[in-house]
């Protein structure tokens, strides 16, 4: 492909002096001709998609041994709120609950602690010190897993995020005190300087996806505020689960895989997901984050599957959700022929999950249009700069004919 034309911003010249100013306002001078501004072209090519969809490929799940990663600590900190509501130790027993899951299935180092609500103790500040403790200054090759719990916002006036708790309107009278808030903005901000690897799980809502930087990633219960009641936490439960059953069975898990599964529970109405599953973009070219047990204390390896003499061993595909989400890209250079060439051009690179890559093509208006049917599992790697895609919902092919597949989503 070739380079965009530049040459009508390269060598400009400077500003014109006053001199020259009066020299073309009296007419001694014809004005200097003004390029016109031409904007970008509408949408990727078909290349730049084929790149995008390649890489998303690889970062759902390692091909190759050596692109695991395997972290030598990873540490929990599970935060709730000192409170003392209705409806709070069913909270904390599920917090207690997700606790042991990491510590004896994944020999992750874990602490549950409780925010503080007194006037005088800073909550933003009290976890940055608990982080510390938890972590003694060791972040090499390392794992930061912060979960949170408690709905309820407010948006503060310089625009950033806090997250409040919110009790039962009933008890409100009761708990007027008890709106403390964690300034989760400055806490992520804090935490993307870390050198190390960081998963944020927050059972409460974030309306942010765009990307939080290399090895920081986010999943969380909603994108929006649902102010549900606080009697029981069904996204900790959901992910819980998920988390046990592939320890249990020995399977590799990366974030994208777990997110896809969270989002097949919502589908299903499984553990009282009522509202998708949300999450940030990863950066361009990274891995989701592995969650396996650390090194030394759990199954070597992820399952390998043998190659033909000759051939690098590769990891045995993994169980993907049978989910689709599906796409609409705008693509410029699209024609009859581009969705096979794309789905051709995939196979030959022989990545996992290449065959439930399903593209075709969709003419509206000047822009043709490609549509998308992608594994939940690819959709979560998607890159924050494909900014022409829209995603429609999500889609289980089990559920309805083939035929009516573009009248069944699961809208986000």
């Amino acid at each position: 492909m070739d380079p965009p034309d530049d040459s009508a911003t390269e060598g400009s010249a400077p500003p014109p002096s006053p001199d020259t100013v009066e020299s073309v306002e009296s007419g001694d001078d014809e004005p200097p001709e003004v390029a016109a501004h031409t904007p970008p072209p509408e949408g990727m090519t078909c290349e730049e998609l084929q790149t995008i969809l390649e890489q998303s490929l690889r970062s759902m799940y390692p091909v190759l041994p050596q692109d695991a990663k395997r972290y030598d600590s990873v540490f929990v900190l599970l935060l709730l709120w000192d409170v003392s509501v209705l409806g709070m130790d069913m909270i904390q027993s599920d917090v207690e609950n997700l606790a042991r899951i990491f510590e004896v299935l994944y020999s992750y180092t874990v602490s549950v602690r409780k925010i503080p609500t007194f006037f005088f103790e800073d909550p933003q500040a009290w976890v940055m010190r608990m982080l510390g403790d938890l972590m003694g200054g060791n972040v090499e090759d390392a794992l930061i897993i912060i979960y949170y719990v408690g709905y309820g916002s407010q948006r503060s006036q310089n625009e950033q995020l806090q997250f409040l708790w919110h009790p039962p309107s009933s008890q409100a009278p009761y708990h007027a005190n008890l709106r403390v808030s964690l300034n989760f903005s400055s806490l992520k901000d804090k935490l993307s300087e870390v050198d190390c690897d960081v998963l944020f799980l927050l059972d409460s809502w974030y309306p942010d996806s765009s990307s939080l930087g290399e090895g920081k990633e986010l999943i969380c219960a909603a994108g929006f505020d649902p102010l549900l009641p606080t009697f029981s936490c069904p996204f900790t439960n959901a992910f819980a689960d998920e988390l046990t059953a592939a320890a249990l069975e020995a399977e590799f898990l990366t974030t994208s895989m777990l997110f896809a599964r969270l989002v097949k529970r919502y589908v299903d109405g499984l553990r009282g997901l009522k509202n998708p599953p949300v999450h940030t973009q990863l950066s361009l070219g990274t891995q989701s984050i592995h969650l396996m047990p650390v090194k030394g204390t759990g199954p070597t390896d992820p399952p390998i599957r043998v190659g033909r003499s000759g051939r690098v061993m590769a990891f045995a595909q993994p169980t993907t959700s049978p989910i689709e989400a599906n796409y609409t890209v705008l693509v410029r250079d699209a024609t009859e022929t581009s969705a096979d060439e794309i789905k051709s051009w995939l196979k030959e690179k022989g990545l996992p999950d290449t065959a439930k890559v399903d593209v075709g093509l969709f003419q509206h208006g000047a822009t043709p249009s490609l549509v998308l049917k992608i594994p939940v599992e690819v959709s979560y790697c998607l890159p924050s700069n494909i900014s022409s895609a829209s995603l429609h919902g999500y889609f289980d092919p089990a559920r309805e004919p083939i035929n009516e597949r573009s009248e069944t989503y699961f809208r986000i």
